[in-house]
């Protein structure tokens, strides 16, 4: 589905695509070195996890969502105007 997207949207003329993963969990995957850092490397949670449980959501509240969404929220608009984002090779 994220391809038959990002391909509709070139398209029709976009040529800079930034593709948000709102899954906490994916984040947790290995960059790939000599890489772009902001580049991940899917891999099974089953390597990670024998439970495919990552993280103790016991510990979280209100207060802690919106203090991630914050930060996580700064990084991205950060990343959006960083020149190195959109030239730097992946």
């Amino acid at each position: 589905m994220i391809r038959c997207v990002v391909t509709s949207a070139i398209r029709h003329g976009f040529r800079r695509i930034f593709v948000l993963n709102g899954h906490g969990g994916n984040t947790g995957l290995a960059a790939i070195p000599g890489i772009n850092d902001g580049v991940y490397r899917w891999r099974q949670l089953s390597s990670r996890s024998p439970i495919g449980v990552i993280g103790d959501t016991s510990t979280a509240n209100a207060e802690k969502g919106e203090k991630l969404l914050a930060a996580n929220s700064a990084d991205v608009a950060e990343a959006l105007v960083n020149d190195r984002l959109w030239s730097e090779p992946i």
